[in-house]
């Protein structure tokens, strides 16, 4: 394999997800890597930016407002320029009917949330052909660096659990001030919006109980003061499980 060093041309990832704790997440790690990281918050910004600067591989998310994934998929297949640009499908769910229709509209490789370094590490070797060197290290620690056993993966994976949960809880702040906003003024559109997030959020530092809570609101049809009386309630229990998550990362 040939090493990625300063000295070659940099790989270029386009990352196209909603969430901001997964882009900051994999722009900061893949930066390590001499990378050059472009983020995307929906598909047709994806589309216009893959056309823009060409990027050697695409991180995709299905689940996305408006103009999912799938739709882009359906463009990008039919854009000469960009046609064949490998994707790399991001899901929290491999068995769902989308990531089939993904797979059939030809992406190169699914990898499920939450995300792992390894398997990251491991996907772009395997499209690439190249040996990527952490460039964050010094050689010494290069040199010392375990074989990739249980142990290490282990604590790669952890590592990168504990990077996204930081983001998780520090944008946190703001989104629940938003939450109470929309309950006060009982804005649909605001509401569904952030839930949507958190839903998406949950599953990325894999706390399935975050993303049941906020699937519950994003779902429900909201018409009456009983409907936001519920909202209130599955809000509570979500500021809640924040708490306990608070704590345990104290």
């Amino acid at each position: 394999m040939t090493n990625l060093t300063k000295s070659d041309p940099s790989i270029r990832i386009l990352v196209i997800d909603d969430s901001d704790i997964i882009q900051k997440a994999l722009k900061s790690f893949l930066q390590d890597f001499d990378i050059e990281v472009f983020t995307c918050s929906n598909g047709l910004e994806g589309i216009q930016t893959a056309v823009e600067v060409k990027p050697s591989l695409i991180f995709l998310d299905l689940l996305m407002p408006n103009f999912d994934g799938i739709k882009m998929l359906q463009v990008k297949n039919v854009l000469k320029e960009i046609k064949d640009i490998p994707v790399v499908i991001i899901s929290a769910n491999t068995n769902k009917q989308n990531v089939l229709t993904a797979i059939e509209l030809g992406v190169t490789k699914v990898i499920s949330k939450p995300l792992q370094k390894d398997i990251i590490i491991k996907t772009l070797k395997e499209i690439f052909h190249r040996e990527l060197i952490n460039l964050s290290r010094t050689e010494e620690q290069e040199d010392t660096r375990p074989e990739i056993g249980e142990d290490f993966k282990e604590k790669v994976y952890t590592d990168m659990k504990d990077e996204l949960i930081r983001l998780f809880l520090n944008n946190f702040a703001g989104q629940k001030r938003k939450i109470v906003q929309a309950i006060e003024m009982k804005d649909k559109m605001l509401i569904k919006g952030i839930m949507h997030d958190i839903k998406g959020a949950g599953g990325t530092i894999g706390y399935n109980d975050i993303s049941e809570i906020a699937k519950s609101v994003h779902d429900r049809e909201i018409n009456s003061d009983l409907d936001w009386f519920f909202v209130q309630v599955k809000s509570e229990q979500l500021f809640k499980e924040i708490r306990k998550l608070e704590e345990l990362k104290s």
